[in-house]
């Protein structure tokens, strides 16, 4: 990932840093701020940007979150650690990472 994808990415949060696990890279968020109608309205997150357990990108938080429309939460392993994650598939071809971000939060918002 290059500095000038992740720029945008810090106007959500209060601090992020990259990791690798298996050859994989993740960005780690520091109290990711979340849509409007989502309880807490920041958490710790972890985005994976490319393919993961089936799908194209893959969100997780450090707790499940409330969201105006019932979600599937599961929990995944990552970085050492669980997080809770939803079932959602976002299409990420020639998108940024900011623009697939934001694909996440509609699925914190969104009753699709």
């Amino acid at each position: 990932m290059v500095n000038e994808e992740l720029e945008p990415l810090k106007k959500h949060c209060d601090e992020l840093s990259l990791h690798i696990e298996g050859g994989v890279e993740y960005i780690h968020f520091k109290n990711l701020k979340l849509p409007e109608g989502c309880s807490p309205q920041s958490t710790n997150a972890i985005f994976c940007p490319s393919p993961r357990d089936g799908y194209e990108s893959r969100m997780g938080f450090e707790q499940k979150v409330v969201t105006p429309f019932p979600r599937n939460w599961t929990e995944i392993r990552i970085l050492d650690r669980n997080w809770a994650a939803f079932s959602w598939r976002y299409p990420v071809a020639g998108l940024s990472l900011l623009q697939i971000l934001l694909g996440h939060f509609e699925g914190l918002k969104s009753n699709k």
